[in-house]
């Protein structure tokens, strides 16, 4: 039998963005807003009564959180984790949530520790639901080194199956490029591994834009990305709807509904097979849908996912399998795709 399909441990709004036994790639330049993002996230697995920034987890069992800094100082790797239990409305940390400052520590020892914590954390509370490592980058000597790469995403992959968890790894794009390159042969064998590859982006009006384009089972565009920027008033980050403005081109209107542009592909993917009140069997779309648009399989089943859940397509009550455009989307598609008149050319 095939195993069941994964719980989700992290969404970002309603797309899954890290399930058991895989990893999460959080990758950000310096001060774009990581550790927020960091709190936000968990935060989110607290119960919380106050803003995650838009993250979304779910822990009635209370299994395991565990959290390794490796990158701040004591007071800011303090401050993140009281911001933390801020956003879930809690003064005092509950006993399955474990962080440790390793900053201090040899590499080697750091190295050491985690898989050691991890044995712990799991016989105290019978799992575990995550594990975060707020910079990967800081448990190798050269993240340039292929080998030494290579073998250390290798090891937190592995420990991920081992204690059935998302591990979320967090990492620096380089300095002065535009383009989401993270460091080294480490960044790209993260970005290969990984399930979801969530992008952190800031504008210069302080405004950052969470996204992931690069994912097995989501797609997350940066106009759709959950924003947040600081408050001074809150003395944290929060979420915010002012609209971020990417370099090179003009700032959206903040009060003007913002696009899904998932949903638009999908349309425009299935449109043509949809129209003049078609009914298609799924089976012949999965054939022959991602060889003419030249899309891969499992995004045919994820624009499949956009088309059912926002109730573009209904299935035929009568043959099972058979799917037709829902009246509303027929009527944009008599639009779209007109009938020929009889006798033209």
């Amino acid at each position: 039998m095939p195993p069941a399909p994964p719980r989700p441990v992290f969404q970002l709004g309603d797309a899954v963005i890290a399930t058991p036994g895989n990893l999460l790639a959080v990758q950000a330049k310096a001060k774009a807003g990581k550790s927020a993002a960091i709190g936000a996230l968990i935060g989110s697995t607290l119960d919380p009564t106050g803003d995650c920034l838009g993250f979304v987890s779910e822990n009635p069992e209370q299994l395991a959180v565990v959290h390794f800094d490796t990158e701040q100082s004591p007071y800011d790797h303090y401050k993140t984790m009281m911001r933390a239990l801020h956003r879930a409305g809690r003064r005092d940390a509950p006993p399955w949530l474990r962080s440790y400052l390793l900053t201090d520590l040899p590499l080697k020892q750091r190295r050491e520790l985690i898989p050691l914590e991890l044995e712990r954390a799991q016989a105290a509370c019978q799992g575990i639901l995550a594990v975060i490592i707020d910079g990967i980058g800081d448990l190798c000597l050269d993240p340039n080194d292929p080998e030494e790469a290579l073998a250390l995403v290798d090891e937190i992959h592995r420990l991920a199956i081992r204690f059935d968890t998302a591990i979320v790894c967090v990492l620096h794009e380089n300095p002065g490029t535009d383009i989401g390159k993270t460091r080294g042969h480490l960044g790209s064998q993260l970005e290969r591994k990984a399930e979801t590859n969530l992008r952190l982006e800031k504008d210069a009006h302080g405004v950052t834009v969470m996204y992931s384009e690069r994912a097995r089972s989501c797609f997350v565009a940066r106009d759709d990305g959950p924003r947040f920027a600081w408050n001074e008033e809150a003395k944290m980050h929060l979420s915010t709807n002012v609209a971020f403005k990417s370099k090179g081109k003009a700032k959206k209107d903040p009060n003007a509904p913002r696009s899904n542009s998932r949903v638009t592909k999908a349309k425009a993917l299935f449109g043509e097979y949809f129209a003049q009140g078609k009914s298609v069997r799924r089976a012949l779309l999965a054939a022959v849908v991602p060889v003419e648009q030249k899309i891969h399989p499992n995004s045919f089943k994820n624009y499949w996912i956009e088309l059912k859940t926002n109730g573009l397509i209904v299935e035929s009550s009568t043959v099972a399998g058979m799917f037709e455009a829902s009246p509303e989307w027929a009527k944009e598609l008599a639009s779209d795709y007109p009938e020929e008149e009889e006798g033209k050319a």
